[in-house]
């Protein structure tokens, strides 16, 4: 099980070192998981990091920084669902979302914003953690 933990937790901090990396040396190609696709948002790049540190973690035998971690990512995710959920009383239109134009990244430092369905799963990520 804790070999299971450490590669995919590796294989999660790998990706968001990649993009990371593609959005601060202007690399596009780095960004994307696939050729041609929506480049992946800056949160979620971070998202993918703290859930990767804390499935290491847990891996290596350190529960406490491996809930530290959870508790960042599930909390990142539900901020972001929160504001996803509050943005339309509050009258914050730039989170209102909007399916069929949603806001793309353009894969650059710390443009985009997450999608409520990777909010939902570092929100899962955290409590499964």
């Amino acid at each position: 099980m804790r070999r299971w933990l450490k590669a995919c937790g590796s294989l999660l901090l790998l990706i968001a070192l990649l993009v990371l990396a593609g959005r601060f040396t202007g690399q596009k190609w780095l960004v994307t998981l696939l050729p041609g696709a929506t480049p992946m948002a800056f949160p979620t790049a971070l998202a993918l990091m703290i859930g990767g540190g804390g499935m290491v973690a847990q891996g290596w035998g350190r529960p406490r920084l491996g809930r530290l971690l959870a508790a960042l990512v599930g909390l990142l995710g539900a901020g972001t669902l929160a504001l996803y959920g509050l943005a339309a009383p509050l009258g914050i239109e730039r989170f209102i979302y909007d399916p069929l134009r949603p806001v793309n990244s353009q894969g650059v430092g710390f443009d985009g914003r997450m999608s409520p369905n990777v909010a939902l799963a570092s929100l899962l990520l955290g409590a499964g953690l």
